[in-house]
């Protein structure tokens, strides 16, 4: 009886153990890891402060959260996208003019002169006499059929362009309006994803983030759009103060995506939100990240600033010196015309950054 007892508790107990020993040891690899890549951080800085070149490394793709819907590898860059999300001066959305329209269904290529001899009027007319009846029924359905086609793509684009148009505009409920009436009336339209894009970021423009963050779910991850519904999805979680569900999207975006366009964009917004959450190492690790992997792209400069950033304000990697060097840094390289520093709308803050940490700090010095 007393070792029937014994047994009946020891599975449970060596079960228990178990579970905590391996949470123990997943939580120290995880740990460990933070580590490394907040070294491999701070050590690029160092190097930059050092003017040490920074080997670019090419993105490599890994495995995202499944965070909120299914994801797959999808290469296309999404078309309707708002360059840039950075700090204050540069977060005025800019939105980039649609997609030159593709060729309506209807459309047909003539052929060149070297595979199709053109023939006379005459033998026009002869051909038309030999036709059958039947044949020439089967070609004049054929023909209505492309026609309707051609209507049919005609009148998609046209609700697209509208709702684009009043997009920019700011007429968010008419631009919605024209998105739903296209959304509606030609489910098989290949602007659908795109509208439901523009759709999800005017109802962002009205503050109904919930409505947004429904129609941008709405696109499948096996669409060209997809990546760029990430972003915007993310922005519509931030909205509704899910901001552990935005840093999810975006993470995803960054590794699942990394070719895209907007992984460094990304990027930008992890650093901010890790930095407004007072997580110094993550938003470093963020903003270093475009460093090593973009640096040829038009956010360069928006990490050197959040690096400046973080070591002037995050409570444990706080080191004015650093951020003042690197300051220092994005103007000299603005000065000496390096490409998207000598052009940034951040060089004006940048420099009232340097000034006023140089006013409160370094006052003594000559």
């Amino acid at each position: 009886m007393k070792l029937s007892f014994q047994l009946k508790y020891v599975r449970p107990i060596a079960f228990i153990i178990m579970t905590l020993a391996i949470y123990s040891a997943a939580e120290l690899l995880l740990q460990k890891r933070a580590s490394c890549d907040e070294n491999r951080a701070e050590d690029i800085v160092k190097k930059i402060i050092g003017g040490e070149k920074i080997q670019q490394e090419e993105p490599k793709t890994k495995p995202a959260p499944q965070i909120p819907e299914k994801s797959q590898i999808q290469k296309k860059d999404p078309a309707p996208i708002e360059k840039k999300p950075v700090p204050q001066e540069k977060l005025t959305p800019q939105v980039l003019p649609p997609k030159k329209a593709e060729p309506s269904p209807g459309d047909i290529t003539p052929k060149k002169e070297s595979e199709t001899a053109v023939p006379s009027i005459k033998e026009e007319g002869d051909a038309a006499e030999t036709i059958p009846k039947e044949e020439k029924s089967v070609i004049t359905k054929d023909r209505k059929k492309k026609s309707d086609a051609k209507g049919q793509a005609s009148a998609d684009e046209a609700l697209y362009k509208s709702g684009i148009d009043f997009f920019n505009a700011n007429l968010f409920d008419a631009s919605i309006k024209s998105f739903d009436e296209l959304k509606s009336k030609h489910k098989e339209s290949p602007r659908l994803h795109s509208a439901l894009i523009y759709s999800g970021k005017a109802y962002m423009r009205l503050g109904n983030f919930s409505k947004a963050s429904e129609e941008l779910l709405a696109v499948p991850a096996g669409s060209g759009e997809y990546p760029a519904s990430l972003y915007h999805l993310a922005e519509a979680q931030i909205g509704m103060g899910k901001k552990d569900d935005a840093i999810a999207t975006l993470y995803r975006l960054s590794t699942q995506y990394p070719q895209t366009s907007l992984a460094d964009d990304a990027l930008v917004h992890l650093s901010q939100i890790f930095l407004q959450e007072k997580k110094g190492h993550q938003a470093l690790e963020a903003a270093v990240k475009i460093i090593r992997h973009y640096g040829d792209r038009e956010t360069i400069d928006d990490a050197y600033f959040m690096i400046g950033q973080i070591y002037e304000k995050d409570p444990l990697l706080r080191d004015v010196e650093v951020s003042r060097k690197i300051y220092r840094i994005f103007i000299q390289k603005a000065e000496n015309g390096d490409t998207y520093f000598a052009d940034s709308p951040l060089l004006r803050r940048v420099k009232r950054e340097l000034k006023s940490l140089e006013k409160r700090y370094f006052r003594h010095e000559r």
